[in-house]
C-alpha cells in the first residue's frame, strides 16, 4: 500500500508545482488519517487545518486526483433557486449537467 502511495505522490511531485514540505504533509496525512476522514476531505478545510493557501491546496488536490491519490466530487449551488446540483461525471461533466438543468428549468 505504501509503495502505491509513494508512486502516486511521485506523479504529483513531478509537476514541480508544490513545495516539497506540503506534499510530504499530504502524503503523511493520506497514510495515517482515519479512512472516514480521508473519505470526507474538504480541500478548503485541509488548507485551513494546515495553515496553507486555499488555492494552492485546491490545485494540489486536483493534481492528486489526476494521480489517483484521492477522488473529488463536485457540486454547484444554483444562485437562482438554491438547488444543489451534483455531477457523477466529475468537474468536467459539470458544465454539461448544469447547462442541461438550466435549459430544462426555462420551460
Amino acid at each position: 500500500m505504501q509503495s502505491q502511495l509513494d508512486s502516486r505522490m511521485d506523479i504529483v511531485r513531478g509537476t514541480n508545482l508544490f513545495p516539497p514540505g506540503l506534499l510530504d504533509r499530504l502524503g503523511k496525512w493520506l497514510a495515517t488519517a482515519p479512512e472516514d476522514e480521508v473519505f470526507r476531505i474538504n480541500a478548503l478545510g485541509w488548507a485551513k487545518q494546515h495553515n496553507t493557501d486555499e488555492n494552492l491546496v485546491i490545485d494540489m488536490f486536483l493534481h492528486a486526483t489526476r494521480a489517483g491519490l484521492v477522488e473529488m466530487l463536485w457540486s454547484v449551488l444554483c444562485t437562482q433557486c438554491g438547488m444543489l446540483i451534483t455531477s457523477p461525471g466529475g468537474l468536467r461533466a459539470m458544465g454539461r449537467v448544469y447547462a442541461g438543468w438550466a435549459l430544462s428549468q426555462a420551460f
